[in-house]
């Protein structure tokens, strides 16, 4: 267990921060409700079960892609259940952030430290990856490829065009808009809508 919330906003904030595998969410609860959670959280936890008292949710629970629907009061053998089925499917997705990356060039391929990176551009079809030593390749795959090869609680999506190492960031800038300043002095765009998912992730982030 790597987090707990007794409200929806509180349960955003901690599922943005831990990135769980799995959140087992109540529907009705203080403030706004489960499926509203759903909504803000899809793209940062792999499943969502959801534990209610109320049959008549399941439905859209199903639609919404919930993994599995819990009745309360939970009934042990199939929490049991449930929990087996979700160590199967996440043992079964699980990836190995610690080995390097592998990315394909013109003349070959290259094997990347993913903690050399400071961040990653998108180039059309093609991705530009800075470096700490001031150097930069161009790789053959989109952004979004990077984004599953890469350690979520490390690497952050901040924009459309940009991919960047958490470790790496110095400041976050607001210059008509939003920017991070890079311990290298490099910078990238924050768009609107990621910038308090940033700073949330950022004040949970270790230092170094």
């Amino acid at each position: 267990v790597v987090g707990m919330a007794a409200t929806a906003t509180d349960a955003v904030k901690v599922i943005l921060k831990e990135r769980p595998d799995a959140v087992f969410l109540d529907i009705q609860m203080p403030g706004y409700n489960g499926f509203d959670v759903l909504d803000q959280v899809r793209n940062h936890t792999a499943h969502i079960v959801f534990t209610t008292a109320h049959r008549d949710f399941a439905i859209q629970a199903i639609k919404k892609g919930a993994f599995d629907y819990l009745l309360k009061p939970v009934d042990e053998d199939d929490l049991r259940e449930c929990v087996g089925r979700l160590r199967k499917k996440l043992a079964a997705n699980q990836t190995d952030y610690s080995v390097p990356v592998q990315v394909s060039m013109k003349d070959g391929v290259v094997f990347i430290d993913p903690k050399e990176i400071i961040k990653l551009q998108a180039s059309g079809s093609y991705t530009d990856i800075f470096f700490d030593n001031n150097t930069r390749i161009t790789a053959s795959k989109v952004l979004k490829e990077f984004e599953s090869l890469l350690d979520p609680k490390l690497f952050y999506r901040c924009h459309n065009s940009f991919l960047v190492n958490l470790s790496k960031i110095k400041k976050l800038l607001s210059q008509d808009g939003y920017f991070i300043e890079f311990k290298d002095g490099s910078k990238a765009e924050v768009s609107k809508k990621n910038k308090d998912e940033l700073l949330i992730k950022m004040r949970s982030f270790p230092s170094k």
